[in-house]
């Protein structure tokens, strides 16, 4: 599929390499998952598309190494040794999907996101978030102001800047001389509080521009997703680094 989507699943104990800007998805059918390494780059991501908890809290991912992302849809992690590269330099858990309770473990993390709908997702207050916490933020749609020329379906686009990552997708239709008339969100990303700049890996396209706008949160839904006041878990939670991005305010 475009976009970076890998179509396949590699045997069982085989290491897995996920380039930057591509997204892996583990299908529900397929169940736990047993690769003897993960290694994710940049804002690649490793999706479980499974809701049921025992896929995901099922599967050993074995050493996991990188800048990446896992994203999970359900209140369970993937049994991980979880490098110091990855803990300290941007490799981020991403809670998705309906309502639940986020699980007792893991307590640290390297960086946590929270997406998905308006549902009730509680952290413990011992958690530990070693560089940052996203909450909502993701690429919701774009508008298209000029679609240039000489473009082709299938160009990578992605996203840079606006204070998010792990946002990209294709353009999915081109009109009259290549002009951009489609882009596809492939993975919407999170932690975005402002439009970021666009940009399509193309051999001969020029003169596009558009606007991507990514989804907000009201204060009150901080406290609908932690089910307690947002800054009585600031006051308990611990922060290494950086501190909670309180800037998506209406």
């Amino acid at each position: 599929m475009p976009g970076g989507v890998a179509s396949s699943t590699p045997a069982s104990g085989s290491p897995v390499v996920i380039a930057d800007n591509h997204l892996v998805r583990v299908p529900a059918a397929l169940g736990p998952i047993d690769p003897g390494s993960v290694t994710i780059n940049g804002s690649g991501t490793l999706e479980f598309l499974s809701t049921t908890v025992t896929d995901v809290t099922g599967s050993n991912l074995g050493i996991v190494n990188g800048t990446g992302i896992i994203k999970v849809n359900v209140a369970g992690v993937p049994t991980a040794t979880f490098t110091t590269n990855f803990l300290n330099n941007g490799g981020t858990i991403e809670y998705s999907g309906a309502s639940y309770i986020l699980p007792a473990t893991p307590t640290t993390y390297g960086s946590l996101a929270v997406t998905g709908s308006n549902a009730t997702r509680n952290l413990g207050a011992n958690t530990n978030i070693i560089n940052e916490l996203s909450v909502g933020g993701a690429i919701a749609g774009v508008v298209i102001t000029a679609g240039g020329s000489g473009y082709s379906v299938n160009d990578v686009v992605t996203f840079t800047g606006g204070n998010g990552r792990g946002a990209f997708g294709y353009v999915s239709a081109v009109g009259a001389w290549g002009a951009v008339t489609g882009i596809t969100i492939t993975n919407p990303g999170f932690g975005y509080t402002s439009p970021p700049t666009i940009n399509i890996a193309s051999s001969s396209g020029t003169g596009f521009s558009g606007v991507a706008i990514p989804s907000r949160r009201h204060d009150a839904e901080y406290e609908r997703i932690y089910g307690k006041s947002l800054y009585a878990w600031r006051r308990n939670a611990t922060w290494s680094k950086r501190h909670l991005d309180h800037r998506q305010r209406r």
